[in-house]
């Protein structure tokens, strides 16, 4: 009976590794790639408090663009300021679509006064299908990468930064991207940067306060 009740352990610990393993193909853990520009926030910004939505207010949110490396690199931070936004917002999502990207998340913690809490747990990350287009018969092959942060409480900073790895192909070797300068909700920094390669040329078009990069007009070598 012994030895049955150790080969059942294993057996056991063999198919969560393997459940695990499975979960950190679709995405990967790593530090911030060394050509991103990291700027310090202001985590105790309320200039904006009174116009805050749900409970929250966004403090931060950057979108770095490499176009050699093919890579565009996020972060993001907002403040909860009452126990509504407690409720809505102790979730991430990041949204990715494997067939051409990869996702690498870099940090995720809560900075409680002088404390910065590491919430990074990869164990604990669900990857699940879309199916927002479920109903329309559209097949959707995006990804979410889910996490559920525990114990967050009023007043809490919660910030996380990820790289999103590849270009879609059906740009033909092209990039086209939208960045966007107007938003329904007040943001505290808003922070855009491209890093273009030497003797490449693009063109920027603004449309109703939006700065567009039109399809075809930024060819990638």
């Amino acid at each position: 009976m012994k030895r049955m009740y150790n080969v059942y352990i294993l057996i056991t610990g063999l198919l969560f590794s393997t459940c695990l393993e499975a979960q950190n193909k679709r995405f990967q853990v790593d530090k911030a790639p060394v050509w991103v520009t990291i700027d310090s926030i202001d985590y105790n910004n309320n200039k904006f408090d009174d116009e805050a939505q749900d409970g929250y207010i966004d403090i931060d949110y950057e979108k770095q663009v490499n176009l050699q490396k093919q890579s565009t690199y996020y972060r993001k931070a907002y403040r909860i300021i009452s126990e509504a936004g407690i409720q809505n917002n102790s979730e991430i999502s990041i949204v990715f679509d494997p067939s051409f990207e990869q996702l690498i998340i870099h940090s995720i913690k809560i900075r409680r006064g002088e404390k910065s809490l590491n919430k990074l747990q990869p164990e604990k990350i669900k990857v699940i299908q879309q199916e927002t287009e479920l109903a329309n018969h559209i097949y959707n092959q995006s990804l979410s990468a889910i996490i559920f942060l525990e114990d967050v409480r009023k007043g809490d900073a919660i910030e996380y930064s990820y790289t999103l790895k590849g270009f879609n192909s059906i740009f033909k070797g092209k990039y086209a991207d939208i960045f966007e300068t107007g938003f329904s909700v007040p943001i505290c920094n808003l922070n855009y940067k491209i890093i273009i390669p030497e003797g490449r040329i693009i063109t920027i078009q603004v449309y109703e306060h939006r700065m567009i990069f039109p399809p075809g007009m930024i060819p990638i070598q």
